[in-house]
């Protein structure tokens, strides 16, 4: 059974979500590329999946805590589609592919943490897990806040390229964990394990191409300057990130054999 369809270069991310959209998405393709050819982020790297991988297999714990991470991350993004959503008017076409977004991260971080009971019941206590699960806000149930109209276009913008960016990396992320939590699921666990990682990657598509189709349209209409500009500016504030983030799994378990994932390819460009 196909966990997922593993998307091995920003051509292949690109030709994914133009198939969803059943069109051709010119000047989101062109920025994306243009954007990832510059930056070459860390996280499009095959190093990253190297160290990913080495990480995984030979750190106790550190695959448990990655997925940990990933529930924080989804429930806090829930929470910042939501104060996005409140800054549109409830008339805005965009304003239920927002909500539907937040209800879909909020849920999402839920399911990481069904895969950590299915997959690591002996890596991490089911207390943590049930505790963590009852702290994490969830936007799908209690009162939303008001709507007003206060975003503006180019606000909206710069949101939806770092939206679809993020989705981007997620995407990237599902691909490294979905054949190790298929092979970690006992039997009786296997199938919903495997249905939940299909439900995902389907998932951060839809909101990858739903974005994408967003900034194509504000392209056609005068602002592809502008989303290009962007893309290239938050690849490289993602990948800033993404570069503190894996600074210490690199130190710390790489033994010396991943520190070239760490340098700047795009500063290295612009030096030579």
């Amino acid at each position: 059974m196909s966990i997922y369809v593993v998307p091995s270069s920003p051509r292949m991310f690109v030709d994914m979500v133009e198939e969803r959209a059943d069109r051709d998405l010119h000047h989101y393709s062109s920025a994306v590329l243009k954007a990832f050819g510059d930056v070459s982020p860390i996280f499009s790297r095959s190093q990253y999946s190297d160290l990913f991988w080495h990480c995984a297999v030979e750190v106790p714990g550190w695959f448990a805590q990655v997925l940990i991470a990933n529930a924080e991350a989804e429930s806090k993004g829930s929470a910042k589609l939501i104060r996005m959503w409140s800054t549109m008017a409830s008339a805005s076409p965009l304003s239920a592919s927002i909500l539907r977004h937040a209800r879909d991260e909020s849920r999402h971080s839920r399911l990481f943490l069904d895969l950590i009971d299915w997959t690591m019941r002996n890596q991490v206590e089911r207390k943590f897990v049930d505790q963590l699960r009852k702290t994490l806000p969830d936007v799908r149930v209690g009162e939303l806040p008001q709507q007003s109209d206060e975003i503006s276009q180019v606000t909206l913008i710069d949101s939806l390229v770092q939206m679809n960016i993020g989705e981007i990396r997620t995407r990237v992320h599902i691909e490294l964990f979905a054949p190790i939590l298929a092979e970690l699921a006992p039997a009786p666990d296997k199938a919903q394990t495997i249905k939940v990682l299909q439900t995902l990657a389907r998932d951060e598509i839809r909101h990858i191409t739903y974005t994408a189709e967003l900034l194509e349209q504000a392209a056609e209409h005068g602002q592809s300057d502008l989303i290009a500009q962007l893309f290239r500016t938050r690849l490289s504030d993602f990948n800033s990130i993404t570069a503190e983030e894996t600074k210490g799994s690199v130190e710390a378990f790489g033994a010396g054999a991943f520190q070239d994932l760490l340098v700047d390819q795009d500063s290295e460009a612009a030096n030579t």
